[in-house]
C-alpha cells in the first residue's frame, strides 16, 4: 500500500532547520520531532480537538470495528488520527494486525472506499461528505467516546526560540487567544463557520462536526486532564508503534505560562472552565 508525505513531516523539518519558529500541526509529528532531538513547546492547546470517524461502503454490513477483522482499512499512517484509530482498537481488544492496513491520505482513502478497493476508512470529518454522496457510511465515531481520543492539534514553538524571545513568544500567544475568544463568542459562529466553508469543507459538514458540544468548548486554550491524558498516551502509543526510539517528558512539551499570562493581560482567565 501506497504511503503519502505528509504536512507534519515537512514541519518537522522546518523545525529541524531551523526555518520556522512556530507552527499550528498536529500531536504525533510534535512528539516524533521531540524523541528525534528537535525540541519544541505546545505553546496554546488548539481547542478541543477534532472528531474522527470510521467509515464503511454504504452497502456494508459492518456494524463496528469488530466486524472488520481481517478487512482492508484506509489510515493515514502517522498523522494524529493514528492515535485515535490505536484507541478505538485497544478498547476492542484489537490490534493493527488484526486488519489490513492501507497507508492512504484522506484524498486516497475517500476514492479507494468509493471504488470499492477497502472495506473501511477511518478519517475526519470528510466521512460526512461521503455520506452525503451515499457511497459510505460512518459506523462510529469519536463522539462516543472520552474527549483525549479526538484528534488534536496545538501551537507549537522551538524551545531555541521561546527561551531566547519569550515576549515575542507571548505576543504571538495573546493574539492566537484574542483570536480564539472572538471566534467563541456564539454570534461569530455563522461568519467563522462561512469563513472556513470558503477553504473547502462545506457548512453542513462543519456543522454535523460540532454538533453535541458548547461551541465555545471547541476553542478552548486550556491545558486541561484530556490534553494532558492525550499527550501521556500519544507518547506511551508513538514508543509501542515504534515511531520512536526514545521517550519524550510531557511535562516539558506542555509549556502553561504565555496561555496564564495572556488570559490574565485580556481578563479571561474565567471564560473557559477546565473539565
Amino acid at each position: 500500500p501506497a504511503a503519502t508525505a505528509s504536512v507534519g513531516t515537512f514541519v518537522n523539518e522546518e523545525f529541524a532547520n531551523k526555518r520556522i519558529d512556530f507552527a499550528f500541526y498536529g500531536d504525533l509529528p510534535s512528539i516524533i520531532a521531540n524523541a528525534s532531538g528537535v525540541s519544541t513547546r505546545l505553546i496554546a492547546p488548539g481547542g478541543s480537538g477534532n472528531h474522527v470517524y470510521l467509515v464503511v461502503p454504504n452497502d456494508s454490513t459492518a456494524q463496528s470495528i469488530a466486524d472488520l477483522k481481517g478487512k482492508r482499512i484506509a489510515l493515514h499512517r502517522g498523522r494524529p488520527w493514528e492515535l485515535s484509530f490505536a484507541k478505538l482498537l485497544e478498547a476492542n481488544n484489537l490490534d493493527f494486525k488484526d486488519f489490513r492496513i492501507f497507508n492512504l491520505n484522506p484524498q486516497a482513502g475517500s476514492a479507494a472506499i468509493s471504488a470499492g478497493r477497502v472495506d473501511a476508512f477511518f478519517t475526519l470529518s470528510d466521512a460526512y461528505l461521503l455520506e452525503d454522496k451515499h457511497v459510505g457510511k460512518i459506523i462510529w465515531s469519536s463522539k462516543q467516546s472520552p474527549k483525549d481520543w479526538k484528534m488534536r492539534a496545538e501551537l507549537w514553538a522551538a524551545s531555541d526560540f521561546v527561551e531566547q524571545q519569550p515576549e515575542l513568544t507571548q505576543l504571538v500567544v495573546t493574539a492566537y487567544l484574542k483570536a480564539a475568544y472572538w471566534t467563541a463568542q456564539d454570534e461569530n459562529k455563522d461568519t467563522y463557520q462561512g469563513y472556513l466553508s470558503k477553504s473547502g469543507q462545506p457548512l453542513s459538514v462543519l456543522q454535523r462536526e460540532v454538533e453535541g458540544e458548547p461551541w465555545p468548548s471547541h476553542f478552548t486554550p486550556l491545558y486541561d486532564q484530556a490534553l494532558k491524558q492525550h499527550y501521556a498516551d500519544a507518547v506511551t502509543y508513538s514508543r509501542k508503534a515504534g515511531l520512536i526510539r526514545s521517550d519524550v517528558d510531557v511535562e516539558q512539551l506542555l509549556d502553561t505560562r504565555f496561555v496564564e499570562q495572556g488570559l490574565k493581560q485580556l481578563q479571561l482567565q474565567d471564560y473557559w472552565k477546565a473539565d
